[in-house]
This record gives C-alpha cells, structure tokens and sequence, in this order.
C-alpha cells in the first residue's frame, strides 16, 4: 500500500511540475485529436464541414482541454513506469527465467523458428483464400507483361516482379491460380522476413518481452496484417520497404559508429531505401523530401550519409531508366499527381456551375466532357479523373492552373471539403472505409463496407481449402460491423493507428528521445503524400500496421532510443 501511495504522488508530482514544452506539445496533440474528431463526424455525416457552427468550435475547445490534460497524465504515468522499470531490472530478469531456453538459442535460430511460425500463420489464411488476394492493380500489371504494352501508372518492378513469376509459372503448368499462389508464396516469405527482422530489432535494443510477445500475435492473428502479406497490391511489399528501411534508420541514428561499421546493415539500408522507391512513387517523392531533413541529423557523418543516401537514390533511378527503355514504358499520365484539384473542380462544377463563366466552362469541357465532370463521387475521385485529357492539360497547363485557382478563391469551402472527403479516412478515428460503396467489381458489389478487396480477379479464381475462414475474411473485408464494433474497431482503423502515433511521436519530443521521430519521419511523409490521393484506403498506410510494435516500444522503453 506504501509502494503504491508512494508510487501515486510521484505521478502527481510529475503532472503538476511539467515544463511548458510537455503542455504545449500535449495540446498539439489534444488540439488535432478533437478536431479531426469533430470535422470527421460532420463528413461522415452530412458530407460538408459547417465551419460557421459555434457549437462544433467550443467542441473542439472543451475536448480539446480535455484530452490535453489525459495526455499528459498518461506521458506522466509512462514516465514513472519507466522509471521504477529501471529498479525493478533483476526482479524482471528472475520473473522471465522460464524463457531462458528460448533466450539461449542462437540469434539465427530464433529469427528462423519466429519467420515459420509467422509463415504458418499466413500459410493457413492462404489456404482459406487460394490462390490468394489477387486485387486492386494486379489484374493491369498481368495484363502489361501478357500483351507487352507497358506504362508507368504502376511502378514497372512490381510489375514485371508481379507479372513474371504468374507468367511464368502459367506457361510452366497451365494454372493462372497456380501463378498467383506462387506469387502469394514468395511474397509472403519477403513479408514475414521483414516483420522478423522488426522482431529482432527489438530483442536486440531489450524492449520489455511482453511488447515481444504481444508483437509476434499481432503479426501473426491480425487481419489488417494478414490480408495485406497476402495481397498482391504493390503496397504490401512498399510497406515491407520502408519498415526495413525504418529499422535501418534507427540503428543509424541511435548508434551510428556500430551502423558505419556493419557492411549488412548499409547494404540493407541501400536495398531497403531504393525498393521503396521503386514500388510505390509516392515513396521516392517522401525520401526526396527526407534528404533535406538528414544534412541536419547527420552530424558527425554526413559524408558518409550523403554517398549512402545518393547510392540508394541512383540506384532507384539507374533501375527505374533501365526498366522503362527496356519495355519502351510510355508516361502521359497526370490525373495522377492531380487527383485532389480534379476533385475539387468537379465538386465546385457539379455544386455551383453557375458560377463558371463561358470561357471557364469552354476550359471544363476541353479537360472533360459535362457528363464526366458530373460523375463526381464524394469519397472517390476515380469516376473523375479516369476521363482526365492528359493532351489538352499538357498543351496549356497554364489556363488550367489560372482555373483552379481562381475557383478556388470563390470556393475555398468547397475546395477544403472536397480534398477532406477523400482523405478523412486516414485521421478521423471512427471513419468507415467505404469510399467503393456502389461499384461493381469481378463477384460482388460493394455495400457498407470497401475496407479490403477481398476478391480473386480473373484470370485467377477462388477456390478455397477452409470455407468457414474464408467467409470470416470476407466479412472483414467488406462487412460494415469490424468498423463499428467498440474496441474491435480499434485493430482495424488507419486513423487510431495515426493518433497512437503521434502521441508515440510527441512523448518521445517530450522526453528528449529524437532518434524515433528522425527515423520514423519517412513514415509521416508517406501518410502525408496520401492526403493527396484518391480516396482513404487501408492499403495506402498499411505500414501503420506494420510499424504498430515500434509505437509500443517508444512509449515503454522511450529511454533505449535516445
């Protein structure tokens, strides 16, 4: 009872003497917390943010205070856990004695036992779903490799990757489901070496078992987890990417002299780095925006920095040349690089077109035809941008530009909900992913629910070995209630894995420890590129997911970080 009174005031204590710097940086966090959760609920439920409503502003403000305050009484609570960790060491070393088998084996057996009990696990759901979650753009990568007729909409070595082992294994057998189960296979054994090597990382920095063991379950049982290891999307092998290239990024700026002097650990940053770039564009334009952040965290070896992180770039740059001369890949996309202004142009056309003038209009129509521009979907900017005349925007992009900004000064209301509708999923806690509700695919339409397309697309088709788990994913993925459930929703929400890691990120600020936020800085770049797509889906910061183990670790063992 002493231990525990004592153990009470030191937590008061630490909560009536925190500095400035702990309030301000909880009321960051307290401030963005209750704003997305009040501009996220009248998206969800009206479509449009009423920005003249007093009532929702002194909501932000009370929750606001509110969570402020939670904030730094659960940074407080951390603090003292953290501390009284630090004597309690060999009681924590006597109460674990019974690991000490599994602690005597070698580091390569341990890694090994953990990347096949992982591979079981997938192995089971594979099974469930065979071939696997052919979705999303495989069906285009198959069709580029089969007809030769290559682009550079999709990253060409994901697609060739993608292309060449169901091909091959095609013309080998017959079997397009042997293909792409083949495919399943391989990258399910990229995808459970890199969550091993995260594993590893943590035993090796001696975060507390039970974050250990607690991590190898979640890798292992989640669905959002294992949907992703089994989906042939390009973003499930970006995000193996940049969680290796995460893992590299703290050994290097945590110990620095160990990393110069490990040729695996550079040669894995320099594969890591330039894989991610080479899988998903969004990640080259993240690691170019990091490069000018890493002049600053590099004292004492940019130079050294600087050669590695230029490798890593001319290696990208020297595959991606190669790839795209090599299958004379054309490139007249932009919609692309301009979904968010599409969208916002569409809305303002569809909700005040009588504010277009003639010559606005004529500008419109040279871009779309009228029926397109009203094809408009709220959540979606597809049905738009699909129709996009990439010729008549590259001979004057200009006049297209002078469009958009001049509509946007008349409508900026418009402007803002437009580009939140298609993003809000990605920081509004209790936002339902159904941003395909409506649309048709291969065997079923989407209803309530788009959180994953869970379908095999043609020419694969599902033959499942286990029905019932079968329909259990399929529930999952395109079931309303996984989202909607309390507490249950929690392990499937983008948005909660965003919040838990800012409040990750800022009580390492708070606490001194700069390493996490220097080496997760890629991770937030990419989830900012993603404000800026089509639509919010969990397959765009699957990484979240994947780095999920590492927030734990900053939150209860932030001092081995410094």
């Amino acid at each position: 009872m002493e231990s525990m009174r004592e153990e009470h005031q030191a937590i008061w204590e630490n909560i009536l003497y925190r500095d400035k710097k702990s309030w301000g940086l909880a009321a960051v966090f307290g401030t963005g917390l209750s704003t997305a959760l009040a501009f996220g609920e009248n998206l969800e439920r009206y479509g449009s943010l009423p920005l003249s409503n007093r009532a929702m502003w002194m909501r932000i403000v009370l929750v606001a205070v509110v969570v402020t305050v939670v904030t730094v009484f659960l940074w407080s609570v951390l603090q003292e856990f953290q501390e009284r960790r630090r004597d309690a060491a060999s009681r924590e070393r006597r109460r674990h004695s019974l690991f000490a088998g599994w602690d005597a084996l070698a580091p390569q057996t341990r890694s090994l036992l953990l990347w096949l009990l992982l591979m079981l696990c997938y192995f089971v759901v594979l099974m469930a779903v065979y071939p696997g979650f052919f979705v999303y753009d495989a069906q285009d990568e198959l069709t580029m490799v089969e007809t030769r007729q290559f682009t550079t909409h999709h990253p060409l070595f994901h697609v060739l990757l993608l292309g060449g082992v169901i091909t091959g294994v095609h013309h080998l057998t017959g079997s397009y489901n042997l293909g792409i189960f083949c495919y399943s296979l391989l990258q399910m054994s990229v995808m459970a070496a890199s969550l091993v090597t995260l594993l590893d990382y943590l035993r090796r920095k001696g975060i507390r078992r039970w974050i250990r063991m607690v991590s190898v379950l979640f890798f292992g049982f989640c669905p959002t987890v294992v949907m992703f290891v089994l989906c042939t999307a390009k973003d499930s092998l970006f995000s193996a990417f940049l969680l290796l290239l995460t893992v590299s990024l703290l050994e290097m700026f945590a110990e620095p002299e160990m990393f110069w002097q490990s040729r695996r650990k550079r040669i894995l940053f320099l594969l890591s780095a330039a894989g991610m770039m080479l899988l998903r564009h969004n990640g080259a334009y993240a690691f170019l925006v990091f490069l000018l952040f890493l002049i600053g965290w590099s004292r004492g070896f940019r130079r050294k920095a600087a050669v590695l992180w230029g490798g890593a770039f001319v290696l990208f740059l020297a595959a991606t040349m190669v790839m795209t001369a090599s299958m004379r890949a054309t490139s007249d996309e932009n919609q692309e690089i301009l979904t968010v202004p599409i969208q916002q142009l569409a809305r303002t056309f569809v909700y005040n077109g009588e504010d277009f003038s003639a010559a606005d209009r004529e500008a419109m129509l040279e871009l779309m035809p009228e029926e397109d521009w009203k094809r408009y979907t709220p959540k979606l900017s597809d049905p738009v941008k699909v129709h996009f005349n990439n010729a008549a925007f590259e001979e004057d992009p200009g006049k297209y530009l002078s469009l958009w900004l001049r509509m946007g000064v008349k409508h900026p209301l418009t402007y803002l909900n437009a580009w939140f509708l298609t993003s809000y999923g990605y920081w509004y806690p209790n936002a339902v992913i159904d941003c395909y509700r409506g649309n048709t695919v291969f065997t079923y339409t989407y209803r309530d629910s788009s959180y994953f397309g869970f379908e095999t697309e043609l020419p694969g088709e599902r033959e499942s070995r286990i029905p019932w788990l079968n329909e259990l994913y399929r529930q999952f993925s395109l079931e309303k209630w996984p989202q909607t459930t309390p507490v249950v929703h929690l392990f499937f929400s983008p948005a909660v894995l965003f919040w838990l890691f800012a409040f990750a990120m800022l009580y390492c600020i708070d606490r001194g420890c700069h390493v996490p936020c220097r080496a997760m800085f890629p991770v937030f770049l990419v989830w900012l590129t993603v404000l800026l797509g089509p639509c919010s889906l969990v397959r765009y910061v699957v990484i979240l997911w994947f780095a999920a183990p590492l927030f734990l670790a900053f939150l209860f063992n932030a001092e081995r970080f410094r």
